[in-house]
């Protein structure tokens, strides 16, 4: 659909190609092992380092933060780059607020990465997407992670609000930087932002909300995937209503897929554990349903 077309489809687009070609070249009886993926950028990653000067004692430890994930999603260079950042930044100090610029072939291609390093809090990730739907960016892709001490390294792809990368425009970078950095200094009391309206093209393409709730046997997670119409806002929706149901985010996976998202968290109730009372599931699953149904209703 033309009318979605963006900079960011145009790289994943090329992404999918470039990976196709490569697996019909190998044989798709040799697929390519996620671990030999990930070994593979750690290696050229720490080749990079060490020219800084970052010694594998302290690459090791600065690697327990982030998921298997960051690996497979960014290059060596990249890797690395956020490693130095990572090094630099006293996360007593605050949350550490980083841009990558995503790259593509073309000049119609590429996006803005945001890469957020900072404690877990309560409602993290709710004022996390405020933010940035203050900021009038869309997120197109999205990974959230908390490590086992309590550290959080949560990247977010976004565009602006005219479907292009940020551009290199210091001042704008900097007010982005300092604004985030600000309402993640205190994410507690979150609060909408400004609405924005529903493009055009968007109304056209309207489906009813998707809402499941899982927990597998022996996880101390539940995961909650949803899948909805897109629009402007629509993770900010969803984190202020994780924070009026009390909960709390360990993971995510967040896929704009044309006008159709499809999101998936890791989650805990209040208690820290996972959701497994049938009634609390039935009651979760048709108020996130039922509010964002409600939502695009409303816009339309």
């Amino acid at each position: 659909n033309p009318t979605l077309w963006n900079n960011w489809r145009a790289t994943l687009l090329r992404q999918l190609y470039g990976e196709t070609r490569k697996a019909l070249r190998r044989g798709l009886e040799s697929p390519i092992d996620k671990q030999t993926s990930v070994r593979a950028c750690k290696e050229s990653a720490i080749d990079k380092l060490e020219t800084r000067g970052v010694e594998p004692k302290e690459v090791e430890r600065l690697w327990k933060i982030p998921s298997d994930e960051f690996f497979l999603r960014h290059t060596p260079r990249q890797v690395a780059e956020v490693t130095l950042l990572l090094q630099a930044h006293n996360v007593d100090d605050g949350p550490m607020v980083s841009l990558l610029d995503l790259k593509g072939q073309g000049s119609a291609e590429g996006a803005t990465e945001i890469v957020l390093y900072t404690k877990d809090q309560p409602n993290l990730f709710a004022a996390s997407v405020i933010a940035l739907s203050q900021l009038e960016l869309s997120v197109f892709d999205a990974n959230i992670h908390t490590s086992a001490d309590g550290l959080c390294l949560n990247t977010y792809v976004v565009l602006d609000e005219n479907g292009l990368p940020l551009p290199r425009d210091p001042d704008r970078r900097a007010r982005l930087v300092t604004h985030l950095a600000t309402r993640l200094k205190n994410p507690e009391n979150v609060s909408q932002g400004a609405r924005r309206q529903l493009r055009r093209q968007l109304r056209q393409f309207t489906r009813p909300t998707d809402v499941k709730l899982s927990t597998a046997f022996g996880s101390k997670h539940s995961e909650l995937t949803i899948i909805a119409s897109d629009r402007p806002g629509l993770l900010a929706t969803i984190g202020l209503l994780f924070a009026e149901l009390n909960l709390a985010v360990l993971s995510a996976r967040i896929a704009t897929l044309g006008e159709r998202v499809e999101d998936v968290f890791d989650i805990v109730g209040g208690n820290g554990n996972p959701i497994t009372d049938p009634e609390a599931i039935y009651l979760l699953e048709n108020t996130i349903r039922q509010r964002l149904d409600r939502q695009i209703a409303v816009e339309l």
